[in-house]
């Protein structure tokens, strides 16, 4: 005779043989008991919420789902509708309220099988899967509605039949109670649920070229986290999703005809993601290699070594480069201050900015690379563009958006439209960039560092000075840290250490081998700008930074009533986020003197570059932030001056007067000053050769 405890253990073998066939089968059972018992380890929580009725329930799946057998988890993967349905019931049934659940954490950073890049959610097997995925809005509708129902009165009878909507048009009900089939056009009333959709973009660090993307739709009260956890147009988000197609409401008639649809992505939950890379891990290891490398004395040259280590030379640009991957500290507070480094490269054809530029984005944590001859103001800012979808108008974000606290790289900068670099004077400034959008200023983030290149106007350098070459505003180049020309000069020690650099790349690939590995130093980045060094009250370095200013200062000429300006706020600026940077390389908490020191020689190389006068010996930083410098601005006077008692005088003999007050006067200069003056109406050629002062 069988014992109550016998026949509990036949019964126990029967549901584990009855389980197991299941499985073996391919079929398992649904777990019905097993969502109860999860969705009491939340029950309490839900019930203390004090949320308005339909406002959505957060559940955090990691908290309890490893308390059950893995079939629960498998059958939430595959089957999330009914898992999140049996969910709500039971929320509904026990809470006596309506319950909306949405699920987070489905996935950890050890187990990510069910975390799918953009791409690969476009694999037919992975529709109806729920899933995990991250990426960047690239363009985002706003304030759209969709109806869910709408009520109809009978022309004939005036009875009002209420029928649900699930499609793109509105559609009317079936016939009524009096078998009448006659409705006005237009319903009575119709319920209407907020929708937004997203496309969002593989994120940079996920190495995909190809840039892939996928839509996202949040639909009622999936809506709602949107605006709750503050998600814009250029937020890197997580979401879990289902996989499937374009909703039926969404389809517009001529495409409903269409046999295949686009995979979309329907969302259940969404946030913001943390800024700092999540898919580069700093074990211990690499911690404490990077913190014994910061206290290598060589570790500046180290680093600088790294990048680009293909490239032969370029040490100063390599250098200010890397300052910049590091950046400075941006404070927000009684004084803003911005942390950006933006360097721009002027290169002659064939130095390797192509190559430094390819280099820069395998170690920069995150990258986006534009080109200038492809990209438009809307391209770099924002823009409306009509989304394929729905045929209305969405917000896309161009690549300063995109970028967002991390790089920006622009090639071929030159060849872009004047109004379109307008879009950069406002970000490179503020952080932000302002549009109008469909009538509607908008304001989105843009804490993007710029490191851009460009070619001199004629192609290669010239005799000429190196700022008229550069076929930029002066407005633009005024919001450079730093410039550098990169020139082509043949020199025999030199020409023969780059072309044998290039050789031992075909030659011998595998010992072409930076001191600081890739991988490596994009750690290396990634730890340091978690630091943000401080000012401390020390003299030594305040004496550093205020010694090389004053003395630059000091270096002001006065001419003839006007005043040569070697160095701004501006520069002193620069130094003070070089320093910064330079600090964050030694993992330092504060700057020292050291930092300010080599931020000096960097500014102080780009000074003599770009700001040396040689027209007249001095600095005159009017060559970078005015159209004017103080040379031009003497030599307008002298002319204004020979002319002044309006005589009709020749060229070669207002040329030869001002030969005589500004010895070794450019003759290039003259002739684009006179043309210039007879344009603007300042003087009239009267006939050929001869000028007058009007």
């Amino acid at each position: 005779m069988n014992t109550g405890d016998d026949i509990m253990n036949m019964g126990d073998a029967l549901e584990r043989e009855t389980e197991l066939q299941n499985l073996e089968a391919g079929k398992p059972e649904t777990p019905a008991q097993l969502i109860i018992d999860f969705t009491d380890c939340y029950i309490d929580a839900v019930k203390d919420m004090p949320l308005p009725e339909g406002n959505p329930v957060i559940i955090d799946v990691l908290e309890h789902i490893k308390e059950f057998p893995h079939e629960l988890y498998e059958f939430l993967l595959d089957n999330p509708t009914e898992f999140i349905r049996q969910m709500e019931d039971e929320c509904s049934a026990r809470l006596g309220r309506i319950c909306t659940i949405h699920l987070k954490n489905i996935c950890t950073k050890t187990n990510r099988k069910n975390f799918l890049k953009i791409k690969q959610c476009y694999n037919p097997k992975t529709k109806g899967r729920f899933i995990h995925t991250e990426g960047i809005i690239k363009s985002m509708s706003y304030n759209d509605m969709r109806a869910v129902s709408a009520t109809w009165r009978c022309k004939i009878c005036e009875e009002e039949v209420t029928n649900k909507q699930d499609s793109f048009t509105l559609k009317k009900p079936f016939p009524d109670n009096q078998g009448h089939n006659n409705y006005h056009n237009k319903p009575v009333k119709k319920i209407e649920n907020p929708v937004t959709i997203l496309e969002i973009e593989e994120l940079p660090e996920n190495d995909d070229e190809n840039n892939s993307s996928i839509s996202v739709f949040f639909d009622g009260n999936s809506h709602y986290l949107l605006e709750t956890n503050h998600i814009s147009l250029g937020s890197r988000i997580k979401l879990t999703a289902f996989v499937g197609d374009t909703p039926s409401w969404i389809i517009k008639p001529e495409e409903a005809m269409k046999s295949v649809q686009k995979a979309v992505l329907l969302a259940n939950y969404a946030e913001l993601l943390e800024e700092e890379v999540i898919n580069t891990t700093i074990t211990s290891d690499d911690e404490l290699r990077i913190r014994a490398l910061s206290q290598d004395p060589n570790v500046f040259q180290l680093l600088t070594q790294s990048v680009a280590p293909n490239l032969e030379g370029l040490t100063d640009v390599k250098e200010a480069v890397l300052y910049s991957l590091f950046g400075g500290v941006r404070r927000i507070g009684k004084v803003n201050t911005r942390g950006l480094i933006n360097i721009l490269l002027v290169s002659d054809a064939g130095i390797g900015k192509t190559t430094l530029f390819d280099y820069i984005k395998k170690i920069a944590p995150k990258c986006k690379k534009v080109q200038g001859g492809n990209t438009s103001g809307k391209g770099l800012s924002a823009g409306a563009v009509r989304s394929e979808i729905t045929g209305k108008f969405t917000i896309e974000a161009g690549a300063l958006v995109m970028a967002n606290k991390g790089i920006l790289l622009i090639d071929e900068m030159d060849k872009m439209q004047i109004e379109d670099l307008a879009s950069l004077h406002e970000s490179m400034e503020s952080c932000s960039v302002t549009k109008t959008i469909v009538g509607q200023n908008r304001t989105f983030n843009a804490e993007t560092t710029i490191i851009s290149a460009c070619n001199p106007k004629s192609g290669r350098f010239s005799s000429d000075p190196v700022t008229k070459q550069i076929n930029l505003p002066t407005a633009l180049l005024s919001r450079y840290d730093a410039i550098f020309a990169m020139k082509d000069i043949p020199n025999a020690d030199k020409d023969r250490a780059i072309i044998t650099k290039i050789y031992k790349n075909y030659a011998q690939p595998e010992n072409i081998a930076p001191p600081v590995p890739p991988e490596l130093l994009r750690k290396y980045i990634i730890l340091a700008k978690r630091i943000a060094p401080t000012f401390t009250h020390n003299e030594e370095v305040q004496e550093a930074l205020v010694g090389f200013y004053v003395e630059m200062r000091g270096k002001s000429v006065s001419q003839e009533g006007d005043l040569t300006i070697p160095i701004t706020t501006r520069q002193a600026e620069s130094i003070l986020r070089f320093a910064e940077a330079s600090a964050r390389i030694r993992l330092s908490q504060s700057v020292e003197k050291q930092d300010i020191e080599r931020a000096i020689k960097i500014i102080l190389g780009f000074l003599k570059e770009f700001v040396y006068d040689p027209a007249t010996g001095r600095y005159d930083v009017d060559r970078i932030v005015s159209d004017t410098t103080s040379s031009t601005r003497n030599l307008i006077k002298t002319i204004v001056d020979i002319m002044s008692n309006k005589e009709l005088l020749s060229y070669e003999a207002i040329l030869a007067q001002v030969k005589e007050r500004i010895p070794g006067v450019n003759e290039k200069d003259f002739e684009e000053i006179i043309g210039k003056m007879n344009k603007t109406g300042d003087i009239l050629e009267s006939r050929n050769g001869y000028y007058q002062m009007i």
